[in-house]
């Protein structure tokens, strides 16, 4: 079993959000908490109205990317897949595909599930860059059938 996400999956997924909720949801806190009319030259009520509808799409939008990936290990048999609290394991013959996105700057790799399993149809990671292409030299067999399909 060969782990092909990156190593700092675990840092992305769970501390980065966590940091960045309780410091912004402390100063959140103090700013609803501080009494004055004005902060600098913007309208208290204004900021605080502001500010939440902030705090709340960044929170949603750490929900829906960040939050949802995943640690994926492959074999020759299968795809493991884990979110650190729960563990799945995915033959191939369930895979439809693997498809690597085209983002200049971080690589994601999504992986398509014929049938929904514990964690949906569908499966985010980003990869280990160096890990996920040995993976994929090293069983060809896995390369062609999966990732082909991708350029469907």
């Amino acid at each position: 079993m060969q782990r092909v996400s990156t190593n700092m999956t675990l840092t992305y997924k769970i501390f980065l959000p966590t940091f960045w909720i309780v410091f912004f949801g402390i100063f959140g806190g103090y700013v609803w908490l501080y009494n004055t009319e004005d902060i600098g030259s913007i309208n208290a009520s204004n900021f605080k109205l502001v500010y939440l509808l902030f705090f709340a799409i960044f929170l949603a939008l750490f929900y829906f990317t960040i939050m949802s990936l995943k640690r994926v290990e492959m074999d020759a048999q299968g795809v493991y897949v884990t979110n650190y609290f729960k563990h799945a394991k995915y033959p191939y013959a369930n895979i439809e595909k693997i498809v690597e996105s085209p983002f200049p700057f971080v690589k994601v790799v999504s992986i398509y599930f014929k049938e929904a399993g514990q964690f949906g149809e569908k499966v985010f990671f980003v990869p280990s860059k160096k890990r996920f292409q040995q993976f994929l030299i090293s069983h060809p067999e896995v390369s062609k059938n999966l990732m082909d399909k991708a350029s469907d």
